[in-house]
């Protein structure tokens, strides 16, 4: 079972209602990490860790390689971590390539805690590629995290060159409703406004939360905070450009504070000491 654990870190993703209880959290790894194992020692030392739920605990390994040991892309479950698979293949475990749309919950074919292939070459020469993410993009990997003995479903969006020479990771999001399944690509119905998070300064000291709006006007906006298995627990009108807003009455941890009007939301994640 994965624990949580307070952190002090501050950065942006966001948080939308995306059906009755849901509440999606997405990140956009801005520009896309590019794994190419060619320029380093060929034993899956091109990693990146998604942390889909962007605590301070990785969930999963994404790794590369290619030279001497066969040119492969994997997916490895870190502690509860789990990945829906292919279970038609035999020769080894490999990723299924969702498309845009997929549901992603407990009734999703087969989920797998242990390493999961995107694309291997037997043959090293890029003459007998095996797995369902060869020469794709846009495609989605089906997630799912186990947060205090419950199931958060989510997605990560990556590409696959032809040759398995390089291997993209895009985007990703999970739903902090728990047990609540996701579908494959879904952010939320709303558009967020370019910049709109640039001119927010936020912060929490004492118990108290700190909002600065500078030149941003936020008409007709609210700030929510919401705990991470997607409870609001408060909730305040925006009435002016910087809010002091009392926290005495919520329990220490870490929260995302959702600020949003009609037409832009962002969402920030912060410690409450």
């Amino acid at each position: 079972m994965k624990t949580k654990i307070t952190c002090i870190a501050l950065f942006i993703v966001l948080i939308i209602n995306s059906g009755i209880n849901a509440q999606i959290i997405y990140t956009d790894i801005n520009p896309d990490t590019v794994l190419d194992g060619s320029s380093t020692p060929p034993i899956f030392t091109a990693y990146y860790y998604l942390n889909l739920d962007n605590d301070i605990t990785e969930d999963f390994r994404m790794g590369h390689c290619e030279a001497k040991f066969p040119t492969a892309a994997n997916i490895t479950p870190i502690s509860t971590g789990e990945i829906l698979y292919d279970n038609s293949i035999t020769t080894r475990n490999y990723a299924l390539a969702l498309n845009y749309g997929a549901t992603i919950d407990n009734n999703s074919s087969t989920w797998i805690n242990t390493i999961s292939y995107l694309g291997y070459d037997h043959a090293l020469q890029g003459v007998n590629l095996e797995g369902n993410w060869v020469g794709v993009s846009d495609k989605y990997l089906g997630l799912r995290i186990n947060l205090n003995g419950q199931w958060h479903y989510g997605w990560a969006k990556c590409d696959l060159d032809a040759q398995i020479g390089t291997y993209t990771i895009k985007e990703y999001a999970y739903n902090a409703t728990p047990n609540q399944g996701i579908t494959a690509g879904d952010k939320g119905p709303v558009n967020i406004k370019e910049n709109f998070s640039d001119n927010i300064s936020i912060y929490s000291h004492n118990k108290t939360l700190f909002i600065d709006f500078k030149d941003t006007e936020i008409n007709n906006g609210k700030i929510k905070l919401f705990n991470l298995i997607g409870q609001e627990v408060k909730t305040t009108p925006i009435s002016n450009s910087k809010i002091e807003l009392d926290l005495n009455n919520i329990d220490a941890g870490i929260y995302i504070v959702n600020i949003y009007n009609k037409i832009a939301s962002i969402n920030y994640k912060i410690n409450i000491e």
